[in-house]
């Protein structure tokens, strides 16, 4: 019987430094601690997986798969935002390396240790983390316009309808997501 395979998403850009470090040390633990499961290690930048590696010969078995940084499309968009607005999906919004790479690796659960729409968009079980909601309590801070929050509110609102589990960084941040 194979294992089932555990994909880990990263995020987009290092820049997000404290979630980046979150997603590795998730695979890093779960490569370490859970062998049962195969890993395939999701990124957008070539040198992620090889932070993995000094510890190889203890973790369990995985794939490394780059995705395209190719910009979504604005008929994907448009489309990704009628399936949210009517909480069905009517339309194909997923892009065509997602599906391959989905389908490729046979991926059974998805972990996004960040918001995002990519498990909802790949229609496939997925675990993820909110951090805080900060944009709801401090809506005049220069880093939350409204386009931002607007954005904000719709993935969040959605990454954690659809997932499997939704994580927040404490009890507060859990009640807060389920308050709002």
């Amino acid at each position: 019987m194979d294992k089932k395979n555990i994909g880990i998403l990263f995020p987009a850009s290092k820049k997000f430094g404290g979630t980046f470090q979150y997603a590795l040390s998730i695979a890093g633990s779960l490569l370490k601690y859970s062998k049962n499961y195969d890993y395939t290690l999701i990124y957008y930048e070539k040198d992620v997986p090889d932070l993995l590696d000094h510890n190889k010969d203890k973790t369990a078995s995985y794939n490394s798969v780059l995705l395209s940084t190719e910009k979504t499309s604005l008929p994907k968009k448009i489309a990704l935002f009628a399936n949210l607005i009517t909480g069905k999906k009517i339309f194909n919004a997923v892009k065509n390396d997602e599906a391959g790479i989905i389908k490729k690796y046979k991926i059974d659960l998805l972990v996004i240790p960040f918001p995002s729409l990519f498990g909802y968009r790949n229609e496939i079980p997925y675990i993820i983390t909110i951090p805080d909601i900060m944009h709801k309590y401090f809506p005049k801070l220069p880093e939350y316009p409204f386009r931002a929050r607007l954005r904000r509110d719709i993935e969040y609102t959605n990454a954690a309808r659809y997932s499997v589990l939704t994580v927040g960084d404490s009890n507060q941040g859990i009640e807060d997501i389920h308050n709002s």
